[in-house]
């Protein structure tokens, strides 16, 4: 649909099917998504084309579940969260290269439930929620792709299932994230190199969505956006 909310219409005109946690490649060509195989009852992840074309499996899990989808910067991988492979619950992030297929699974000591992976848009690096029940509790990492520099942002966070918890700025200095505070979520910002925690929201349930990206305004003027106030010139 529109930004607006208007013109809404289906991507896929095929069979109906369960599909879901899409994500928009960085071009905006294509998105990737999690699709459910109902013979194994297992999801997939897919690459399709923005108008619902061109579909392609790049991840069949035979003894585990797919999930939540995100592109690299460049657009040459894919990082997914493989869940219930090692045991029931378990949640890893694995990486796989669109051009090579090889995967690739990122490998942190201690217990394996790592899930909502957000790449960064400036740097090679991944923030992602980690529950470890030594401490009882998540927390929010930022790893770079090859593993190392491993840092703790913030702990002991809530988080809901199933909605989206992290956002980079476009920037690639700031992660806005979801926690529960009273019983209720509200939405915080973190600068994660001073790790200053900002609380943006306060009142009923508030969820991360997208972050807008001021660079992606047209050239038009946009008063909807700026407090400029365009006037007529008059010429003879």
């Amino acid at each position: 649909m529109r930004a607006d909310g208007h013109g809404e219409r289906p991507v896929f005109r095929t069979a109906s099917a369960y599909r879901d946690d899409p994500a928009w490649s960085p071009d905006g060509g294509k998105i990737a998504y999690i699709q459910l195989n109902r013979e194994t009852k297992r999801t997939a992840v897919y690459t399709a084309k923005a108008d619902g074309t061109s579909v392609n499996r790049i991840v069949e899990m035979e003894k585990a579940h797919g999930e939540e989808p995100i592109w690299s910067p460049d657009g040459t991988e894919i990082a997914y969260v493989v869940r219930d492979e090692i045991r029931w619950a378990s949640r890893q992030i694995r990486f796989i290269n669109l051009k090579t297929d090889k995967q690739e699974t990122l490998q942190l000591d201690g217990h394996q439930r790592m899930f909502q992976p957000a790449w960064s848009p400036t740097h090679n690096e991944i923030a992602f929620v980690w529950r470890r029940p030594e401490l009882a509790q998540q927390s929010i990492f930022i790893v770079n792709r090859d593993g190392s520099g491993l840092q703790g942002i913030v702990d002991a966070i809530v988080v809901v299932p199933g909605r989206t918890v992290l956002t980079w700025s476009p920037s690639g200095d700031e992660l806005v994230y979801s926690q529960s505070v009273g019983g209720k979520f509200q939405i915080f910002k973190i600068n994660v190199v001073t790790l200053e925690i900002t609380q943006l929201t306060h009142d009923g349930s508030n969820y991360v969505g997208n972050w807008f990206d001021p660079l992606a305004l047209p050239v038009s003027p946009q008063p909807q956006f700026f407090k400029t106030t365009w006037g007529e010139i008059k010429t003879e």
